[in-house]
């Protein structure tokens, strides 16, 4: 677990009675928040594994993890010693504001297995060493840690110090909690949550099967995902799957990729699963909701939306937070849901059940520091008298689950009382990665623009939600999967995609007009565009928009239009390929036409000149009769 350099105020080298006095009186009389700001970072230390996971009457509490040096000094004379503070936490409220905490009042230990001196004592600019503290837990201890109230959680870890300098030596703490369960009995509902990391980056289309970054899925499929599902099939337990997962493995069953029989093996159980009623649905991607909804509110609700003919579209609909922090905001969005977990709250709001939830649901939280903190908040669950969800996403979570069942009695969801409604007022907002926001909203734009043009294919736009997945490591994979997901959409969107083509200087008149205009597909996806023309005087010159025209994979299409000429005069024009829905695709194509009414003047011409001529006829026709009457006249 990994935290921030905590500063601990008021902890100098005392003899260890008065220690032990201080731990077991001074510290009750102290709040949590009642110390200074932390010291600026002078090291990273992270907690790796504490084990055993719960406090005990024998044997040794055993803390290991990592020290680095995250300056650019060297640092020497080092030594990390275990720390603990002997308040009992016996209230949920009160262990997450203890785990929140930056201060404390507790004091480090002084027995020689307590302290760790890294070696020869030195780290240097970059470096990272392991280290290992202990101590003892039976009474006859050389040094009591004095955490013993039976159903009690306790804040423990460890601090690092320069051992040369003791009164101005504080280089960086670690914290975490632990329990110590005595005859405590929580009740707990286990929920099975199966979700994975986005790999998709292309669902399969009308011409060619889906595309995958790797083949994380099939590796996770075998060796995560089918082994919680056979253990939630056998022992009845309540699955809470995500949609995009159920997408992806459809997609690799589909496939002649790996794994595809694999996936279609797990299809088959969660098929079985929902027609038992068994399996409820996530959101979709299983966002970080709290963080999307700020966001981008409009992707947050998609993620709440399925195709009517999606199999797990009947399902019920239940949303795991982040952290299980529940938001105002969350509640307002989703009505529809039918439970919400939170480690923040419970309750009722509206139709939606808030159930207690532990809040420890990140999967990438060290499996030797979760079993702490998960017993820690079982057994304080359990002292207060609170029914919680556990949720499970990884084996280990399973195999400790099953180690630890003396601290639990399994219940149903169903069977945890949400009578009162939620406290709203007491749900904060979220605050989203400002990077991963603009980089999803980016990627929106084109794959709208994308899916709008390929109006017969399957899209990629129901996976973006997946960039906010509660799956990724870090905000950095999952920008690396959003450049994946759009590559074949930049392509065609952008320039070399599609190309419009037309003469670069049309003559025309009024009666006898064709404008010929070719767009070229070089994509490998059938299109469906129209072309808008764009006058600079449309009173002279004027160019309808083109029907739409469906072209096929590296195919081209020519559309003839009839431009319509009020006056003489050369006139600019821009043409842009549009989807149907009118989003501007390709690059523009400048071009000018020059309008003449020489074809409606040279009408009237000969028109008048055949007047002129058959009069003057006619005239001459009568003279010449006029001249032989007076001649046969004389």
């Amino acid at each position: 677990m990994l935290t921030r350099p905590h500063h601990r105020c008021g902890d100098l080298p005392v003899v260890a009675v008065l220690m032990a006095v201080l731990a077991m009186v001074t510290t009750w009389l102290m709040p949590l928040s009642a110390c200074a700001d932390p010291p600026k970072n002078q090291i990273q230390v992270e907690l790796e594994s504490v084990n055993p996971a719960t406090l005990g009457n024998e044997g040794d509490l055993v803390l290991s993890g990592t020290v680095t040096n995250t300056t650019e000094e060297p640092l020497t004379d080092l030594g990390v010693q275990l720390w603990r503070d002997a308040r009992p936490i016996t209230s949920l409220d009160v262990l997450a504001e203890a785990m929140e905490a930056n201060g404390g009042s507790g004091a480090v230990m002084q027995s020689a297995p307590a302290h760790d001196h890294l070696g020869d004592g030195s780290l240097g600019p970059g470096q990272t060493k392991q280290f290992t503290v202990r101590a003892a837990m039976g009474s006859d201890a050389e040094e009591q840690l004095w955490l013993s109230q039976p159903g009690a959680a306790y804040r423990i870890g460890v601090e690092v110090r320069s051992m040369s300098s003791w009164n101005d030596s504080w280089l960086g703490a670690a914290r975490t909690v632990i329990s110590l369960p005595g005859s405590v009995t929580a009740h707990v509902a286990p929920i099975v949550q199966l979700n994975a990391i986005p790999s998709m980056t292309e669902p399969t289309t009308l011409r060619q099967t889906a595309q995958f970054a790797d083949n994380r899925l099939a590796i996770d499929l075998t060796q995560r995902l089918i082994p919680l599902t056979n253990y939630a099939q056998a022992n009845g337990l309540q699955v809470v799957v995500d949609p995009l997962l159920f997408d992806e493995a459809t997609a690799l069953a589909a496939s002649h990729l790996e794994g595809a029989d694999t996936a279609q093996a797990w299809l088959e159980i969660i098929t079985a699963m929902l027609a038992q009623q068994r399996l409820v649905r996530s959101l979709y991607g299983s966002p970080d909701i709290a963080s999307l909804l700020v966001a981008d509110e409009q992707l947050a609700q998609r993620s709440a939306q399925l195709p009517e003919a999606h199999p797990l579209a009947g399902a019920q609909l239940w949303i795991i937070p982040a952290g299980g922090t529940v938001t105002q905001a969350m509640l307002d969005a989703f009505p529809q849901a039918s439970v919400v977990l939170g480690s923040n709250t419970s309750g009722v709001n509206g139709s939606t059940r808030v159930l207690r939830t532990s809040s420890i649901i990140d999967p990438h939280t060290p499996e030797g520091t979760w079993t702490s903190l998960a017993a820690a908040e079982q057994v304080v669950a359990g002292t207060q008298g609170t029914a919680m969800v556990s949720v499970v996403t990884t084996l280990a979570q399973l195999t400790w689950l099953s180690s630890t069942a003396s601290i639990r009695t399994w219940i149903e969801a169903s069977a945890i009382q949400t009578g009162e409604p939620v406290d709203l007022a007491q749900l904060a907002d979220a605050s989203p990665n400002g990077t991963l926001a603009a980089r999803t909203q980016q990627t929106r734009q084109l794959v709208t623009t994308w899916c709008a043009m390929v109006t017969d294919e399957t899209c990629v736009d129901s996976l973006i939600p997946g960039a906010w997945s509660t799956r990724w490591s870090s905000p950095n994979d999952a920008l690396a999967w959003l450049d994946a997901l759009d590559a074949t959409p930049s392509a065609g969107v952008g320039a070399g995609g599609i190309e419009l083509a037309t003469s670069d200087w049309v003559t025309t008149s009024a009666e006898d007009n064709q404008l010929p205009v070719t767009i070229t597909n070089r994509t490998a996806h059938q299109v469906h565009l129209l072309v808008k023309f764009t006058s600079a005087n449309p009173l002279r010159i004027e160019v309808p928009d083109s029907e739409v025209m469906t072209i096929s994979p590296g195919e081209s299409a020519t559309v003839r239009v009839k431009p319509r000429t009020q006056g003489n005069g050369t006139v600019a024009f821009t043409a842009q390929a549009l989807t149907p829905s009118r989003i501007p695709v390709g690059d523009p194509v400048d071009f000018s036409i020059t309008g003449t009414n020489a074809g409606r003047i040279g009408w009237i011409i000969i028109i008048a000149s055949g007047a002129v001529l058959l009069g003057a006829t006619a005239l001459r026709v009568r003279q010449v009769r006029h001249e032989n009457r007076d001649a046969a006249t004389t």
